[in-house]
């Protein structure tokens, strides 16, 4: 396991598989730069407040990443057979299948605002 996880996170609305829609810092240093790619497994990806990042059950299916800090909304839509890790945040978590994305919600419920819309059958 490396010292420093690389940290994505949005920088706008778009989709998840969009490039141009992340910034990442390689080392935890804070110093953002132009993402070169998409959250990769195993990383710390942060949705910012007032930005909509969608996934698209054709091409985003399988996101495994280290942790999930959401402040805006992320809408897994009907993409499916995500592990989000560590789940916290206060903004919103839109599911519209009927399961649950894999990962541990307990900060994410437990702070003032966290949301979940599920709109699943």
């Amino acid at each position: 396991i490396p010292d420093e996880l690389a940290r994505y996170r949005s920088i706008g609305n778009s989709d998840w598989n969009t490039i141009a829609n992340w910034e990442i810092d390689t080392n935890g240093d804070d110093v953002w730069t132009d993402g070169s790619g998409i959250p990769q497994p195993g990383t710390i990806v942060i949705i910012n407040t007032g930005d909509v990042v969608t996934m698209d059950a054709s091409t985003d299916n399988d996101q495994n990443v280290f942790s999930l800090q959401i402040e805006g909304v992320l809408d897994v839509a009907n993409s499916d057979g995500h592990n989000f890790g560590e789940i916290s945040g206060t903004g919103t978590l839109r599911i519209s299948n009927s399961t649950l994305t894999g990962g541990n919600y307990d900060n994410f419920f437990t702070t003032t605002a966290g949301q979940l819309e599920f709109s699943g059958s």
